[in-house]
């Protein structure tokens, strides 16, 4: 992988997409392997849907170069969401993240950063916000984060300890004025929380794959989707996983065009405030 760690982990979780099939099987984790490469300009009739406009975006979790950035850039990807905050060792901020913004604002891309918490650790959901938030308050203006909310077999089997686990990080980011977005779909919601209504006010990132690779992805748009908990329409979906584009392995994503696109085509000045890159909020 170009500028990253070649034995680095990515997310992949089992697909409720065809929930009748997959019910009653777990979510997990695979190591990647470059996959077939998407180095072209990626146009597809599928971006405008039912009068929703919709933008590529891709999310990774390891450190990129500059240089693949740009590539994303031209091959149309708008926003990337970079990882933050990891699970390991009892969940801490994930380092690479720092000089991943930088690339990314080099190449002019709009930046969103999750946080992949770990709920077994013995620091609170309110702690580990707040290792994130601390680690990037000072060099950087951040709006707003997304909570990635899957792998039930990485959570807690009581019900009402993972709703209070996600319900501190929420309020907590709330109380310094970051908005917090959730990545789940419907399975992962409803085996972590029981399709808890708590997080009313948080957008919805969902993810919809057969499988990894170029011949997993589904449709980018929200034909798939179903309603559950409060969401009854998503801001952004995840329709494929673990694809080489431009020479690193990432997820591939839609989102809604936001005003920020609509108004201006590029987010241009609106990625930096008082001279710091701007995180989140372009959703």
């Amino acid at each position: 992988m170009s500028g990253g760690n070649g034995d680095a982990m990515l997310e992949q979780h089992g697909d409720m997409f065809l929930a009748t099939i997959l019910a009653t099987l777990p979510a997990f984790t695979i190591e990647y392997t470059s996959g077939t490469e998407r180095n072209e300009t990626v146009i597809d009739d599928n971006l405008v849907s039912d009068g929703i406009n919709f933008l590529y975006a891709l999310d990774l979790s390891t450190t990129t170069s500059v240089d693949s950035f740009t590539c994303f850039k031209i091959n149309q990807y708008e926003v990337a969401f970079l990882r933050a905050y990891s699970p390991e060792e009892s969940g801490q901020f994930d380092r690479n993240v720092i000089q991943n913004i930088r690339n990314a604002n080099s190449a002019n891309m709009a930046i969103e950063v999750y946080m992949r918490p770990s709920p077994y650790s013995n620091k609170t959901g309110a702690q580990q916000f707040m290792d994130l938030y601390n680690s990037l308050k000072d060099n950087f203006v951040l709006r707003s984060i997304w909570l990635q909310i899957t792998t039930p077999v990485e959570w807690n089997s009581h019900i009402d300890e993972n709703r209070n686990f996600i319900d501190n990080i929420i309020s907590t980011a709330q109380t310094y004025g970051i908005n917090v977005g959730i990545y789940t779909n419907f399975y992962d919601w409803l085996q972590i929380t029981n399709h808890w209504t708590g997080a009313s006010n948080c957008p919805l990132w969902y993810w919809s794959v057969f499988g990894s690779g170029p011949l997993g992805e589904t449709p980018s748009n929200f034909y798939d989707f179903q309603s559950f908990a409060t969401w009854t329409l998503p801001v952004a979906k995840q329709f494929g996983q673990l694809e080489s584009v431009c020479g690193s392995t990432v997820n591939r994503d839609v989102i809604i065009s936001s005003p920020v696109f609509l108004r201006s085509g590029e987010i241009g000045q609106l990625k930096i405030s008082n001279g710091k890159i701007v995180i989140g909020g372009y959703i």
